[in-house]
């Protein structure tokens, strides 16, 4: 306590990371908020979730059946209803979406037939729509994006994708990989700098800027020697293949503050990386239960404190220094698929097969109904 103290009073220690500190293990306990049940409008599996930057209020939800819900968090009212949901396209499920950093004005759904949308919140219409490749694995906008609006799109081809969201072009192709990409991640501290898993067992780590990617993250952290290595080699010998995992990666998530990469694989193992150096940290997570071929997502918390994986019907958090399991948190009925955490409520956001969204806070934070009143009930009771 006392060195946090010292750390806050010189300014090494951010206020949101010092209350995290304070408020110590209880406050990082969550449990489903009763008070918080959302009534989401479909029958079907929800395959991604995204909270708005600027003011963590407002969640997307994309499910298989092409629809997506926006819901205010924020409401005391229970259940608490989608502020819209958007008309469905036949046969077109949605594989992400994300709000546009820092506005929740905009944000972008994809679709495994290759359909990239760009949606206006506000008329809550397509504002832009076009299909740079014939099939999309996964996709992700930078969360800084001042000077590109590039979205990365994983496809069947083994390549990286990049798509100008002004004009609807490619604007450039990453190639390395051998098989198709599974995920794909953009660095927080750095617009330029993007992670990419796929098939061939490995994570490449990318500069936008340059030809080819910078690094190959190896699990046996040789991958820098191995790679000088393999440019003394002719072309003629075939280099040994680095592996990042010993299965197919398809989750890849970056910090909040960029200073750590997490991966999972379908070898059920979960790493987390040193993006500066490319070395594995070598945390043991133990084994994970993570079959799927499909995207999964993962989340953590602001304070790099822990990281939350889905297993089965349950969402573990791992603390991310030792592996070790914090929690469970069981509230689904099937797989869960995605789950974001929620930095300025301190809540983490969950779904997946059973299309139900469940809203985790913490024990010693709930929802006072009491203390907050609907400004728009109480005009309609004056009025009455």
């Amino acid at each position: 306590m006392l060195r946090a103290l010292l750390l806050r009073e010189i300014g090494a220690m951010r206020p949101v990371l010092f209350r995290h500190t304070m408020c110590g293990r209880d406050s990082m306990l969550l449990a489903p908020n009763p008070t918080k049940d959302v009534q989401v409008p479909t029958s079907l599996p929800i395959r991604w979730l995204d909270i708005d930057q600027a003011e963590g209020r407002y969640l997307l939800a994309g499910g298989t059946d092409s629809c997506i819900s926006v819901i205010d968090v924020a409401s005391c009212k229970s259940p608490i209803e989608p502020l819209f949901t958007t008309a469905s396209d036949e046969g077109a499920m949605v594989n992400m979406v994300q709000w546009f950093p820092h506005d929740s004005g905009a944000f972008v759904s994809t679709s495994p037939d290759g359909v990239i949308k760009l949606w206006d919140t506000n008329s809550q219409q397509v504002v832009s729509k076009f299909q740079p490749v014939s099939r999309i694995n996964c996709a992700s906008i930078s969360p800084q994006m001042s000077t590109h609006m590039l979205i990365a799109v994983g496809t069947e081809t083994a390549h990286v994708q990049l798509c100008d969201l002004r004009s609807g072009m490619g604007s450039h192709t990453l190639m390395g990989h051998s098989k198709e990409v599974k995920s794909v991640s953009w660095q927080p501290a750095n617009e330029y700098i993007l992670a990419s898993g796929s098939f061939d067992q490995s994570i490449r780590l990318w500069d936008i800027r340059r030809a080819g990617a910078y690094i190959i993250l190896d699990q046996s952290n040789h991958s820098t020697e191995r790679l000088h290595c393999a440019t003394l080699k002719s072309r003629s010998s075939k280099p040994q293949p680095i592996r990042s995992h010993n299965g197919c990666i398809n989750s890849l998530h970056f910090s909040s503050d960029g200073h750590y990469l997490f991966s999972s694989g379908t070898d059920c193992q979960m790493r987390v990386w040193d993006p500066e150096n490319g070395k594995n940290c070598l945390v043991n997570f133990g084994r994970i239960n993570n079959p799927s071929l499909l995207s999964l997502q993962i989340t953590s918390s602001i304070n790099n404190y822990l990281v939350y994986h889905p297993e089965k019907n349950a969402v573990h958090a791992f603390n991310i220094s030792t592996g070790e399991k914090f929690a469970s948190y069981t509230a689904h009925f099937a797989q869960v698929n995605c789950c974001v955490y929620n930095p300025c409520q301190e809540e983490l956001y969950s779904s997946g097969e059973d299309h139900q969204i469940v809203i985790w806070s913490p024990q010693n934070h709930r929802c006072n109904q009491k203390s907050k009143v609907d400004a728009e009930d109480t005009w309609s009771d004056i009025n009455e």
